[in-house]
């Protein structure tokens, strides 16, 4: 009998992106934030033939929302690369969502023209210009590898100094 864990081939199968929560489809029933289901509704209002807008992650939408203060490496949870994903407006009322870069924009931001003024959007006019840049951030698989490897190096060193500093005080005691 074949083992399902155990089979190369099935363990190379790509699985759906929805099973590993990588994308998902916003409506006012499913939406994980309301807040930034509302907003992205208001835009694509605002912005009537526009299907595509790309924006910064709203707490909790696709990495973790809290970070316990407790964490060894706080400061640095919080000080990581963002998080940019891509909103498809399906319908009226239906996105759809996916990450699709982690860094520092290297686009123009304009701050203003989304409902949400913490929120960046860039400055594009048009979904053309929203699709030539996916084209971009698939050249650089999406993410700035430098400043993340420079974040993940800071968040490894914090673990390990917590670390650390835990074994040193149960020797004390």
């Amino acid at each position: 009998m074949i083992s399902i864990q155990r089979d190369p081939y099935i363990n190379s199968l790509t699985p759906p992106a929805f099973s590993l929560a990588l994308m998902r489809i916003d409506t006012a029933f499913t939406a994980l934030s309301d807040g930034m289901f509302q907003s992205d509704r208001e835009w694509f209002k605002q912005h009537g033939k526009r299907r595509l807008l790309i924006r910064r992650e709203g707490i909790g939408e696709f990495d973790p929302a809290i970070v316990p203060q407790s964490h060894p490496a706080f400061n640095v949870c919080i000080d990581k690369p963002p998080l940019h994903v891509l909103v498809m407006r399906l319908m009226p009322g239906t996105h759809f969502l996916v990450p699709v870069y982690r860094g520092a924009a290297f686009w123009q931001e304009l701050r203003g023209d989304y409902p949400q003024s913490h929120i960046c959007v860039p400055a594009m006019s048009t979904d053309d210009e929203v699709a030539n840049l996916l084209i971009e951030t698939q050249r650089c698989n999406g993410i700035d590898a430098q400043a993340f490897k420079d974040w993940f190096y800071r968040y490894v060193n914090a673990v390990q100094e917590s670390n650390q500093l835990s074994t040193s005080a149960e020797m004390v005691n």
